[in-house]
This record gives C-alpha cells, sequence and structure tokens, in this order.
C-alpha cells in the first residue's frame, strides 16, 4: 500500500506542476500580446503617407548601403520598398474602384 500512496502522491505534484505550468504560460503570452502590441509600427501612418514612408524607407535603405561591406545591400533595400511601396499604391487604387 506504501507505493500506491507514493504513486498517488507524485501524480498529484505532477498534475499541480502542470497546472502552474499553464498558468505561468497563460501569463506570458498575455504578456507577450501587450509588449507586442506596444511595439507594432503604427501602420495608418504608412498608410496614410505612403510617399512618405517610401521617401524614409529609400533614404534608410541608401544610408545601410553606403555604410556597409556589401553596395548591393542599400539597392536591393530601396528595391524592395519601392516594390512594397507600388503594391500598396496598386492596391488602393483598386479598392478605391471597387468602393466607386
Amino acid at each position: 500500500m506504501a507505493a500506491a500512496e507514493e504513486i498517488s502522491r507524485i501524480e498529484s505534484e505532477i498534475d499541480d506542476a502542470r497546472r502552474d505550468l499553464h498558468e505561468t504560460l497563460a501569463q506570458v503570452h498575455q504578456k507577450v500580446e501587450i509588449v507586442e502590441a506596444e511595439l507594432r509600427p503604427d501602420l495608418r501612418v504608412i498608410d496614410s503617407y505612403p510617399l512618405a514612408a517610401l521617401g524614409v524607407s529609400a533614404l534608410l535603405g541608401f544610408l545601410i548601403g553606403h555604410k556597409t561591406d556589401r553596395p548591393t545591400l542599400g539597392p536591393v533595400i530601396v528595391g524592395l520598398i519601392c516594390g512594397y511601396g507600388a503594391v500598396k499604391a496598386y492596391s488602393r487604387v483598386n479598392e478605391d474602384r471597387d468602393g466607386k
């Protein structure tokens, strides 16, 4: 009988540990969501001023490309950002057509 009581006690400790772990993970997940919301950029600014965002991004791309040992990095970043800006502008035009 002592072995059965020992097994029951250990199973109880394991269940308690699982419950504590689940609660801790839930708290961590909640804190991560809060921090993620705080760190997420305000995309409304980018959507409201796409040309300004594109200009700042292009300048940043050229500065990064100029400061690195890889001279192709800057133009690649600029190309990616210009592509994003073009897709965003194209999607905005299509939204305007669908809305009217």
